[in-house]
């Protein structure tokens, strides 16, 4: 029903553009699109909003923002549901040109959750790099990596290894 809604939406919002393009307007459609998963043609569309409107650097730092708060809505949703793919891609979406970098954590926790261990460590360490006084959550995500490696080692049977990181989860 959502997508439905937004599809109806994308619709109307064409068809006022078509009469009269507004940057409210090419936002809304943006939005939209984003919402939609169309995320190339949302982007494409930002583009044209700074484009079309030249707008002043105070009205794009203001666009991003917006671009930046629905796209960790969107990748929250996707957590929630359990589609952590999909939401690193919108997490990842967020920060591109935004100067947050704090969902690298949650970037982390989702590549633990789809065992791409490697991708989760690096995500970790950049994290901690750009984030330098956020230690403490750094080090509850590398507790939750080694936990998870350990965890995988038990169900192979690898018990020294196991213990090894569970220990360094410690």
């Amino acid at each position: 029903i959502k997508e439905e809604l937004y599809e109806d939406s994308l619709n109307w919002f064409t068809k006022a553009l078509n009469l009269k393009p507004t940057v409210d307007l090419l936002l809304n459609k943006s939005n939209c699109l984003n919402r939609l998963g169309r995320l190339d043609e949302a982007r494409i569309l930002l583009e044209r909003v700074k484009d079309e409107f030249k707008l002043d650097h105070l009205k794009t730092k203001k666009l991003l923002e917006i671009s930046f708060r629905n796209n960790i809505d969107l990748a929250n949703e996707n957590v929630k549901e359990y589609r952590y793919e999909k939401a690193i891609e919108f997490f990842q979406l967020a920060i591109i040109n935004n100067e947050d970098k704090s969902c690298l954590s949650k970037i982390a926790s989702c590549f633990l959750k789809i065992n791409r261990y490697d991708k989760a460590f690096s995500s970790i360490e950049e994290f901690l790099c750009l984030n330098p006084t956020k230690e403490k959550e750094a080090n509850n995500l590398f507790a939750d990596y080694y936990s998870a490696l350990g965890l995988r080692e038990l169900e192979n049977a690898n018990y020294d290894n196991a213990i090894s990181f569970f220990d360094q989860a410690i």
